[in-house]
Formats: structure tokens, C-alpha cells, sequence
């Protein structure tokens, strides 16, 4: 049984060749559940079901994680995303090419905490955002935390990310570093160590990398 662990940003579980893709339609399945914590649920087309173990997980569905719940799902790229407690995460667009490695994937985190890590998808078809702000990677390993009243603050485990506001103001953001972006407009903080504060103090934390 995988043990979860709290953390500022929210509850995360520890870790324990062919022809290009055409685009994925909405409801197509583009990821696996490989881990279940609790309540989660996947809302898909104005109906929800509850999510289980090596259940395939949906273009266009909203995933929403309960108190004390979390969920992680691998995608058909090799990315996986770690969904945290009380969380609500779209995945927005999924498009592979195994042959290339060239494609799109964009995740919506509109509150809680993810982490998420890359793939064999080329870096510039990742966009991990907020309503506040977004993520663009470098081979990376990063949680990303939203909430509506404080903004968005994105931690660096491993690589390197561009850290923007939806205005483009960015800055770039390194391993053990953390930048908060606290409205749509807001210039992203300086990059610096993680505070207590900024609800990304993950160093220490039993953390799985």
C-alpha cells in the first residue's frame, strides 16, 4: 500500500516505433491510473465515475481528488502526474507521435497541488497552467500548487522550467528553487528557496523523486 505524505502544497502519494498519432479526440484514452489514494473521481461529458487502479484516464476529463486522496496517472508518453489531496485537474490536450516524440499535452490545475514529470515528449509540448500562470519544462521534475485566494507557486525538484504569468512575464526557474505568481497579471517572484509560506516547501519532506 503506498503511503501518502503531507506536504505545504497538498497531499501527495509516494512513489513508490510507430506511425505519427493523429489528433485525440475528446474522451479518448490517453493515460493509466496506476495509483488510487481515497476518493477520486473523473468527471467526463456531464456524468462522473469513481476512478480505480489501472483505469484509463480520459482527453477532456476533469479529475478531482478528495480530503485525504490522491491519484497518479501515467500517460501513453511516459509523463506522469501526481494529483494531491482536494485537488481539481483538466487534462486539457493530449496528442502523440511514438515515432518522433512530437506532440502536445496540456494539464489545467485550478486547485490544489500536482507534480508532474516529463516524458519522452518533446519538452516544448508540455504546458502544465494555472488560471494564474503556466509551466513550460526542460526534462523536468516539478509540484505546481494553486490556490485562488494566494496564486500559483511552482517548485523545482529536477530541471529546469519557464515560470510565466498569463500576461508572459517569466523567469526561470532552477532545481530547488520555487516563484510564486499571485495574480494573472502578477510578475513572478524572483526565484529563491522555498518558504514555509509558500506552500512549496517540499525539501525534506519524504518527497518521492
Amino acid at each position: 500500500m503506498r503511503k501518502l505524505v503531507r506536504i505545504g502544497c497538498g497531499l501527495l502519494l509516494a512513489a513508490g516505433a510507430g506511425a505519427p498519432a493523429a489528433a485525440q479526440q475528446a474522451g479518448q484514452e490517453v493515460a493509466t491510473a496506476t495509483t488510487v489514494a481515497a476518493n477520486v473521481r473523473e468527471e467526463y461529458a456531464n456524468a462522473a465515475r469513481q476512478l480505480s487502479e489501472q483505469d484509463r484516464v480520459r482527453f477532456g476529463a476533469r479529475v478531482v481528488t478528495g480530503p485525504l486522496s490522491a491519484n497518479v496517472d501515467r500517460f501513453d508518453d511516459g509523463s506522469v502526474l501526481t494529483i494531491g489531496d482536494g485537488a481539481t485537474v483538466t487534462i486539457d490536450r493530449f496528442v502523440y507521435s511514438p515515432a518522433d516524440n512530437a506532440g502536445a499535452l496540456v494539464v489545467s490545475n485550478a486547485r490544489g497541488a500536482l507534480r508532474f514529470v516529463s516524458g519522452r515528449m518533446q519538452d516544448a509540448g508540455y504546458r502544465i497552467q494555472t488560471p494564474f500562470a503556466f509551466v513550460g519544462i526542460r526534462g523536468t521534475r516539478f509540484v505546481l500548487a494553486h490556490d485562488p485566494a494566494a496564486g500559483s507557486t511552482v517548485y523545482v525538484e529536477d530541471g529546469v522550467v519557464e515560470f510565466a504569468n498569463q500576461a508572459g512575464a517569466s523567469v526561470t526557474v532552477t532545481a530547488g528553487l520555487a516563484s510564486t505568481v499571485t495574480a494573472p497579471d502578477s510578475a513572478p517572484t524572483p526565484p529563491a528557496p522555498p518558504s514555509t509560506s509558500s506552500g512549496c516547501a517540499t525539501t525534506g519532506s519524504g518527497i518521492p523523486t
